[in-house]
């Protein structure tokens, strides 16, 4: 009996050298510290539920507190989400608002987003093409862009890739297409 004691002692040691206390949270048993959110959603989060519409209490209400009055002149409103993330909200000279996502790129880094079409993209645009959301999307990889700020003209989205390498394109909201991009990758 004592050998078996001894054999199930010894059994539970090797597991626990070779495995307890591990994590295995993510791929490379790297540990992530958890950023802390003020609010209800991340910018990204929170810009997905926002039109140019959304009144400052409108939009206190989705990110869960009350927004900051940052510039007079410009009615601009700042809600500070984290220490990477923010939204911004600028009421220029009407009622509708500019609004702006301020995010930690390496949170959007996505292994499927191709940037080789990207001369082929920019050469289009030159040429006066007009190149759709869906079609963009489908030539950097068949991914959804992040969006990342809105305005009653357009919207813009983000790609980023696994390296970091990024593209933003902006979006006219009348036509669809795409009217302007910047990228470095």
């Amino acid at each position: 009996m004592k050998k078996k004691g001894v054999l199930v002692f010894v059994s539970i040691l090797f597991l626990c050298l070779t495995g307890c206390g591990k994590s295995n949270s993510n791929e490379n048993n790297v540990l992530k510290e958890e950023k802390k959110i003020n609010g209800n959603c991340s910018a990204i989060q929170c810009i997905e539920k926002l039109d140019t519409k959304s009144t400052v209490e409108e939009i206190n209400k989705i990110i869960g507190f009350d927004g900051v009055l940052t510039d007079e002149k410009y009615n601009k409103y700042t809600w500070e989400i984290s220490d990477t993330d923010e939204i911004t909200a600028t009421y220029y000279s009407s009622n509708k608002a500019n609004i702006v996502a301020k995010y930690d790129k390496d949170t959007l880094k996505n292994s499927k987003v191709d940037f080789s079409k990207y001369e082929e993209i920019k050469k289009a645009l030159q040429d006066g093409e007009k190149i759709s959301y869906n079609e963009f999307k489908e030539k950097v990889g068949g991914i959804d862009g992040t969006l990342v700020e809105i305005s009653s003209i357009s919207k813009k989205y983000t790609w980023v890739n696994k390296d970091g390498g990024y593209l933003t394109a902006t979006f006219s909201t009348s036509s669809d297409k795409c009217t302007f991009i910047i990228g470095r990758f």
